[in-house]
């Protein structure tokens, strides 16, 4: 999402697509954080309380099911997540990868690989130090993956933000290293393979998508909403301190 706002607005305000890139990946930066927390601290308790709301006053569980108040006072509060229906589709799992070594090292390696080409043919320039960036970047990756397996509370995304900021700081000796081996890395092109990644997931969830039917709506809308007007929220005071 991200990137395809930007993307948009540098193409119809090219003189001001540095400022436009720097304020997306702050607000990226602040939104990874504080919408994490905010989803599972009120999104989802909010979604639960919903869930039971509606079934009492409609009388059906999360299933259709039509359901009297004594039977509903003796099961307990609605668990969307509980049991599913015995007939409803699920989400296509993925096969079993083991990963091993050789396995990371591949998928670091298609990753670098497709993002260096894409911005080949996007920018129509190489230099070498374009693949010395890539390598930096998938670094970071790895490191914050290794990371978010040692602090499970703080997710990747967060720490790959995090430690990128940090570092490309101008007080940090390291800015200038970073800037100069990611300055011709365009990351618009370089989320391309990423977003394709992403329409694929989704549309092989499709029938997973139709058993939630309105369900997933609300939750999209309430995390979506929360994340929005918490980010919008520490923005504002942090502008007016």
């Amino acid at each position: 999402m991200m990137l395809g706002g930007a993307g948009a607005l540098s193409l119809l305000y090219p003189s001001q697509a540095p400022e436009i890139m720097a304020l997306a990946a702050l607000s990226n930066l602040v939104t990874n954080i504080v919408g994490f927390y905010a989803g599972v601290f009120l999104s989802l308790p909010l979604c639960r309380r919903l869930y039971t709301f509606w079934s009492r006053l409609f009388g059906r569980d999360d299933d259709g099911r039509r359901v009297g108040r004594a039977t509903q006072a003796a099961a307990g509060p609605a668990d969307p997540a509980a049991q599913p229906a015995p007939d409803a589709p699920v989400a296509a799992e993925d096969p079993k990868v083991p990963l091993s070594r050789r396995t990371q090292l591949l998928a670091y390696g298609v990753v670098g690989v497709s993002g260096l080409l894409m911005n080949l043919l996007g920018t129509k320039a190489f230099v070498p130090g374009d693949l010395l960036g890539m390598v930096i970047l998938l670094l970071l990756t790895a490191l914050s993956f290794r990371l978010a397996k040692w602090l499970p509370t703080v997710p990747s995304s967060v720490w790959v933000l995090g430690i990128a900021t940090v570092l490309s700081a101008p007080f940090l000796p390291t800015s200038q290293l970073f800037a100069t081996l990611t300055g011709n890395l365009d990351v618009i092109l370089m989320g391309v393979p990423t977003l394709a990644l992403i329409g694929l997931t989704v549309g092989r969830d499709i029938p997973a998508l139709k058993a939630l039917s309105w369900k997933v709506v609300i939750v999209a809308l309430i995390t979506y909403s929360a994340s929005f007007i918490a980010a919008a929220a520490l923005g504002q005071t942090v502008l007016h301190l």
